[in-house]
């Protein structure tokens, strides 16, 4: 005996959307998304957001340094974006403008990996006097209690 659901608000079978990505299934496992930086919210508080708002299939983090981290929602394990701005790589996001932003890709491929990879009009790639490997900063340099109190 096979029982059959009439009524529609109750199928099982149902995809529910939501913007521009659906709730309950995972995003396939190959995306390129081209994002001009136009159309990039420019109210919104850092990049990470404004590229959250226009791609519902990542997700964003805090993590313990406070940074924002951007994920594959359902990929969390496989680790987060790999940024590229102006072919200069980052683990976390450059604090840039979203006005300086031109274009914005975001690609997730086994070949590659989850990158995101931001052009802006300032091209950081040739900006000097930017210690790429030492652009943030480390444990060793955050306070250490070790402040002089104020004497009047």
């Amino acid at each position: 005996m096979e029982i059959e659901n009439t009524r529609e608000e109750l199928r099982l079978n149902k995809t529910l959307k939501l913007g521009d990505g659906t709730i309950g299934d995972y995003p396939s496992a190959y995306m390129i998304k081209q994002i001009e930086g136009d159309s990039l919210n420019k109210n919104a508080t850092s990049l990470t957001k404004a590229i959250q708002d226009k791609i519902p299939d990542l997700r964003l983090r805090i993590n313990e340094f406070a940074e924002e981290v951007l994920y594959i929602r359902g990929q969390e394990l496989e680790g987060p974006a790999i940024w590229i701005f102006d072919g200069v790589s980052f683990d976390i996001p450059l604090p840039v403008y979203i006005s300086e932003v031109k274009e914005v890709f975001v690609i997730n491929s086994k070949e590659t990996g989850f990158v995101i990879r931001v052009k802006t009009n300032i091209d950081y790639s040739k900006v000097k006097d930017i210690d790429y490997d030492n652009y943030y900063f480390t444990n060793a340099e955050y306070y250490a209690n070790d402040a002089i109190k104020y004497k009047k």
